[in-house]
């Protein structure tokens, strides 16, 4: 089984990388947006982030940290350009990390990845003209869960001791999640198969299994405001309303955004088509939420 998802994942890395490239070259970066890519916040020869800011515009710019989607086993920083490009347009400081995939690694890796390049962030905000009073997450599907976990580390130790992370000091304000990829263990066509691929082995007797409920008192009571994205066509949109749910019951100040069903609008469209009308009125409506948290 395992040699089955690793070659259907490798077809789909594949492809989704392929059209990324298409997609990006239909929409390119505009002109009036600045970039510095492959920005290093590591060793590692995937440790890179991009950078994208509106040309012109005086400091110090409200920050965006937005990283990619992709199940944690596909995607990279490039899929999310169009969207990062629009987001600077806006008015927005707008950094974009690369990260590592399972199964190369586990989940533990890529929140020690997500912690050094918030990181890193931290340490050039004052340098690249970023307000550090008016920092965002932003990420989509399985960016939006490592979003959801990496700030949940920094408010609670216990949690970052058991993943054997250091968290990052990066104040963080608001989470805008699109489409999120919250929970990795229900029996469902993520949790059946992919659980031990990404907590690794012997993840029941692991000190970190009670916080693999994103729902953990510990981690619910640890969210800043949360600006929440999905729609009907999203095939995980029962995934953001139960985790909205959750987050409102638990006293978060949030807000739902949830579209009629459009097949257009699939899983994560505001990521992969922030071109449409509908995620630039719904992108527009989440950095008008921020700007009030």
């Amino acid at each position: 089984m395992l040699s089955f998802i690793e070659k259907n994942t490798q077809q789909e890395k594949e492809k989704l990388n392929r059209w990324a490239r298409e997609h990006n070259d239909a929409n390119p970066v505009p002109g009036d947006v600045e970039t510095e890519l492959d920005i290093p916040y590591g060793s590692q020869s995937w440790a890179r982030m991009d950078l994208y800011r509106p040309k012109g515009k005086a400091g110090p710019l409200p920050v965006i940290v937005n990283f990619h989607g992709g199940g944690l086993l596909m995607g990279s920083k490039e899929l999310n350009r169009p969207l990062c490009a629009q987001m600077a347009q806006a008015g927005y400081l707008v950094f974009c990390p690369e990260y590592p995939l399972v199964p190369e690694v586990t989940v533990y890796d890529q929140y020690a990845a997500a912690a050094a390049a918030m990181e890193r962030v931290n340490g050039l905000l004052e340098e690249k003209g970023g307000c550090r009073n008016r920092v965002y997450l932003v990420g989509d599907s399985a960016g939006a869960y490592l979003m959801v976990y990496s700030v949940a580390m920094q408010r609670c130790p216990s949690m970052a001791k058991a993943a054997g992370v250091t968290p990052s000091g990066l104040p963080v304000k608001a989470l805008g999640l699109m489409s999120g990829m919250f929970y990795t263990r229900r029996h469902d066509q993520i949790g059946i198969f992919l659980t031990g691929d990404f907590y690794g082995k012997g993840w029941r007797r692991h000190p970190f299994r009670p916080y693999t409920n994103p729902e953990h008192p510990e981690i619910l009571k640890s969210l800043p405001p949360c600006y929440f994205i999905t729609a009907g066509a999203d095939n995980l949109r029962h995934y953001t309303t139960s985790y909205y749910e959750a987050a409102k019951n638990a006293g978060i100040s949030c807000k739902l955004e949830d579209l009629p069903n459009d097949p257009r609008l699939v899983h994560a469209f505001c990521a992969m088509y922030p071109e449409y009308p509908e995620s630039r009125q719904v992108i527009s409506n989440m950095l008008s939420f921020f700007e009030t948290c």
